[in-house]
């Protein structure tokens, strides 16, 4: 929607098809198309990147935005699945989308944008981890494990700073 007064057109991802069928009726105002698409999946980055050279020959603007809040502790005997899934969502995925997209978004003089998370610098803020157990059946502090999620939005910010390097004036 707020994109809607700059006349840009707009190319978005969900995981559901019915989210993507929600989303698209809220903006469709915009010239906007959705994708069902898990992009965990390999090939599914690329399929992103050229459907969206396919409908508009350009990217212009690339924001990062997938995420997934995973928590578990390091005592947790599902700690390492927490950690793989967090880590192909919060990481390689938005590493791998932007890799691909960055040929376009430099040719153009784009922008990539990363949604991180106050996690990645206070992995321990109290009221982080209380908003959590609010959301959880658990209702003890030490049942709330933030090392993958915060490991993962800590590692964006690393990344986004490299590209400031790797894109020079871009």
């Amino acid at each position: 929607r707020h994109l809607s007064p700059h006349d840009c057109k707009v190319m978005y991802y969900l995981h559901s098809d019915d989210k993507v069928k929600s989303v698209f009726h809220k903006i469709k105002l915009l010239s906007a198309l959705g994708l069902q698409l898990d992009l965990t999946i390999p090939g599914s980055v690329a399929k992103l990147v050229n459907e969206t050279i396919k409908a508009y020959g350009r990217i212009d603007i690339l924001v990062n935005n997938a995420g997934i809040g995973s928590f578990a502790t390091i005592g947790d005997p599902a700690f390492n699945d927490v950690y793989h899934s967090s880590r192909a969502v919060n990481e390689e995925v938005q590493v791998e989308v932007t890799r691909l997209a960055a040929p376009y978004i430099v040719k153009n003089n784009g922008t990539v944008i990363f949604t991180s998370s106050l996690f990645a610098r206070n992995p321990v803020c109290k009221i982080f981890i209380e908003m959590i157990i609010s959301l959880r059946e658990s209702n003890s502090l030490l049942d709330v494990g933030t090392s993958a999620y915060s490991m993962g939005k800590n590692a964006l910010i690393a990344f986004a700073m490299t590209l400031m390097h790797d894109l020079g004036s871009n």
